[in-house]
């Protein structure tokens, strides 16, 4: 091979700054991945405040003693946010 057949591939190859970017932004990818979080089950429903320990009914990373309270909590943080920014 001669240098000039040489050249094209050292052009092909990425500088070493982006790189390290690169793998950076896939370090942090897997960290994400390898570290979900994890969101504990109450006692108690934060609607009505019924104990939760033979049933419960889990929506929106939240846990609730029926589809009703759930319901309930989703209009009320609807309407919230409705007149939130007015």
């Amino acid at each position: 091979m001669s240098a000039e057949e040489k050249q094209p591939e050292a052009a092909a190859q990425a500088p070493a700054g982006e790189v390290k970017t690169e793998t950076q932004a896939a370090d942090k990818k897997e960290e994400k991945a390898a570290a979900p979080t994890k969101i504990e089950k109450g006692a108690n429903c934060p609607v009505c405040n019924k104990s939760m320990k033979k049933k419960w009914y889990y929506r929106n990373n939240k846990y609730y003693c029926c589809k009703g309270c759930w319901q309930t909590d989703f209009k009320k943080s609807k309407t919230e946010a409705e007149k939130k920014p007015a």
